[in-house]
Order: C-alpha cells, then structure tokens, then sequence
C-alpha cells in the first residue's frame, strides 16, 4: 500500500474525515484531499504531525507499528507517493 492509501486506512479505521483530520492537524483539508486522492505528496513534518495524531489514539506499543506502515514500508517497496 502507498503512504496515502495507509493514511485513508487509518483515517477510516478510526472514523475520522478529511476535514477531521484537518483540524487535527492544521493542514488544509484541500491538500489532505490531493494527498489522499494521490495528486499531491505532503512533506515529511505534516506526515509526522499525521502520524503523531494517529499514536495518540492507540496503545504505545502500536506506535511503531503506524509509522513503519505509513512511511517505511511504502519506501522499502518503492510505492513512497
């Protein structure tokens, strides 16, 4: 799976839209869209401040789990979008 397609699951997994997760984050919802729609990469801080609200919701031994999904994985398979 590609980074935006392990953040949708995620998003899903826990209930929560683009607009959400925008708050969340201060990232524009419209560029969380082209990022999860594939048309647009985010830079490696709003990936992290992604991830850093997704392991607030989880047990601390999950953590690495969210952010080997989400950023090595798709690095080591070369899906990285």
């Amino acid at each position: 799976m590609t980074t935006n397609e392990q953040v949708q699951r995620y998003m899903d997994a826990l209930g929560w839209s683009t607009v959400h997760l925008a708050r969340l984050t201060n990232i524009h919802h419209i560029t969380l869209q082209e990022f999860l729609n594939g048309d647009k990469p985010l830079t490696m801080n709003q990936l992290m401040n992604i991830i850093n609200k997704f392991t607030q919701q989880y047990p601390q031994d999950k953590h690495w789990n969210i952010y080997h999904e989400i950023i090595v994985q798709p690095v080591m398979k070369g899906e990285q979008k």
